[in-house]
């Protein structure tokens, strides 16, 4: 969103987190931020796959064909969500989608109070940095604001264990009704990149796709492709096609 890469969020599990620094071990996915579409693509079926290290990590297959179209896929929007200084960009890419070939399907976001995610996050976060509370180094980290990390870890062993469970029983419900509702109309669908579905997705695991699709004031402006579980083939080919659409790829923002 800064800096003018692509970030290809995988579905949870698909990259083993061997070795690489824990947040939230239920939320945490590895993937990959390069240049373009394409080369997320190929890093992603680099490391994709399952490892002894990481219990939580699968072995599916990475189904990516680059030479085939947006064609023929459905790409589904919210209207109400397009709003704020980024729709047109928004907009734009849903215009070239539909110019290379995919169906634009208006649709609704789901009904779901996704305020209570953010519990599991926050707790499973201060239980993975709970030596660094304990010895007081979180007072090192530069950021010591009220929403700053070392705060949020010190808050977070206030929260009941009650209401954390509860709130890990809600967000198994909502990961079913995200796969219901992903697997209803459309085949994948196209969000301002900072809407509610950030949080909700980190959740559920659904695999998304930021990407720039344009310019303003000379920095980037992205947004996010959110597929099925499992699915990124699907929402690289539409950020594939969208990229070459728009033809900004290649534009680098100003060093002034």
């Amino acid at each position: 969103m800064r800096c003018g890469t692509t970030g290809l969020r995988p579905t949870f599990g698909r990259v083993a987190r061997t070795g690489v620094m824990a947040l939230c071990w239920s939320l945490d996915k590895i993937g990959p931020i390069c240049r373009s579409v394409l080369d997320t693509a190929l890093v992603l079926n680099a490391i994709n796959g399952k490892d002894s290290g990481d219990p939580s990590s699968v072995q599916q297959p990475f189904c990516f064909d680059a030479s085939q179209s947006a064609k023929g896929l459905r790409l589904g929007f919210d209207p109400t969500i397009m709003e704020g200084s980024t729709k047109k960009f928004d907009m734009a890419a849903l215009n070239a989608a539909e110019s290379a070939g995919a169906t634009l399907v208006e649709t609704t976001l789901p009904n779901i109070d996704n305020t209570p995610l953010l519990v599991p996050l926050f707790v499973e976060a201060a239980a993975a940095f709970e030596e660094l509370t304990r010895s007081n180094q979180d007072d090192l980290l530069v950021w010591q604001d009220n929403d700053a990390w070392p705060n949020s870890f010190r808050q977070s062993w206030f929260i009941p264990a009650i209401e954390h469970v509860q709130a890990s029983r809600l967000r198994r419900k909502i990961m079913e009704q995200m796969h219901g509702w992903m697997n209803d109309k459309f085949d994948a669908f196209l969000s301002p990149s900072f809407s509610d579905l950030l949080l909700t997705t980190n959740a559920t695991g659904q695999p998304t796709l930021v990407m720039r699709t344009g310019m303003q004031e000379g920095k980037p402006v992205g947004t996010t492709l959110i597929g099925r579980l499992f699915d990124e083939g699907t929402i690289c080919r539409l950020g594939m096609a969208i990229e070459s659409k728009l033809g900004i790829s290649d534009i680098r923002p100003s060093l002034t």
